[in-house]
């Protein structure tokens, strides 16, 4: 199926259930380039799977939006990768509710940069 899924233009991408994203294997995953990541909507993204967001590529990562980190549960952000979380703009930063900062592991957190850290708000860092 990845080579149905790299063909999928970002609109096709925008008009998937969130079934079948559910449904996307780990390789069709890994296969969907920047675009077709950040063609995805909210609701999709809250329908990944946290094996799913596991095997982010860290320039799949960086190619969601604030508002897409903001979507993602505190289970799906638990299962990020330091090197995922280091991948983080201060921007997608900006987009981590309190709980998901919270369920961050010691290991994401020492992951932070120093930029990461200080576009934390106040509210972020209560949540450490």
């Amino acid at each position: 199926m990845a080579s149905i899924v790299t063909s999928l233009t970002t609109t096709q991408i925008a008009g998937l259930t969130t079934t079948t994203i559910a449904a996307l294997t780990t390789t069709d995953i890994l296969a969907l380039n920047s675009a077709q990541i950040g063609a995805l909507t909210t609701t999709q993204i809250g329908s990944l799977t946290t094996t799913h967001i596991g095997t982010f590529k860290t320039t799949q990562v960086a190619a969601l939006t604030s508002a897409d980190i903001g979507a993602l549960s505190t289970t799906q952000v638990g299962a990020l990768k330091t090197t995922q979380i280091a991948a983080l703009t201060t921007t997608q930063i900006g987009g981590l509710e309190t709980t998901d900062i919270a369920v961050l592991t010691t290991t994401q957190i020492g992951g932070l940069t120093t930029a990461q850290i200080g576009a934390l708000s106040t509210t972020q860092v209560g949540g450490l």
